[in-house]
């Protein structure tokens, strides 16, 4: 593989700013498409920085367990995946932990 894409994004535990689940924004967000997404978070709204990715890691922090489980359950192409600390981090490649 010569290269491959890397998405980041804070959760917030997996609340927006009115309090309200965007497991399934988040979710959405990583898809493939064009479009610009709508009201994930508010420095993304307000500048309009993020389209809609598919990456080939992504990676979350202020992640929960249920949270971590949830995305991969939905998103199934991401086959390889850690969680440590409040960081998930899921893969399309093979994740491998060096000593």
């Amino acid at each position: 593989m010569e290269s491959f894409s890397v998405a980041t994004f804070n959760v917030h535990q997996w609340v927006d700013a009115k309090f309200e689940n965007n497991l399934d924004r988040v979710t959405e967000l990583v898809k493939v498409s064009a479009k610009f997404t709508e009201n994930i978070f508010l420095h993304v709204s307000k500048w309009g920085l993020f389209q809609k990715h598919d990456p080939d890691i992504v990676c979350f922090q202020e992640a929960t367990k249920v949270g971590h489980e949830d995305f991969q359950t939905k998103n199934q192409r991401f086959s390889h995946s850690v969680k440590h600390y409040g960081c998930s981090i899921f893969s399309k490649i093979p994740l491998v932990k060096n000593e």
